[in-house]
């Protein structure tokens, strides 16, 4: 994880924004307004207050914004995605009495 001390949040911003790619990033503040302010023009897809970025749930989504978007995933989603659902109807003699 990369850090980088900023005492002017626009300073923050204009640098997390101007990355190509947008995926997860944290914020360390004690201020909740600090962290709304960053959140809402943050251009990333989501973003942690006060922890580090490997925090994550299994229902958490997850997505890239810019060329880093490949969809939203978490891995509900991803296993619905790789699974292929099939049906098979049968009429039977044999089964009709069960």
């Amino acid at each position: 994880m990369a850090l980088s001390k900023y005492d002017v949040q626009d300073n923050a911003l204009a640098r997390a924004n101007g990355l190509e790619f947008a995926f997860l990033g944290a914020v360390f503040t004690p201020k909740i307004d600090t962290a709304m302010k960053i959140f809402t023009g943050w251009n990333a897809s989501a973003m942690i207050v006060n922890d580090h970025t490997a925090f994550r749930t299994d229902w958490m989504p997850f997505a890239g914004l810019g060329p880093s978007e490949h969809g939203v995933d978490g891995i509900p989603r991803t296993i619905h995605k790789m699974a292929v659902e099939k049906r098979m109807v049968i009429n039977s003699t044999a089964l009709n009495g069960l």
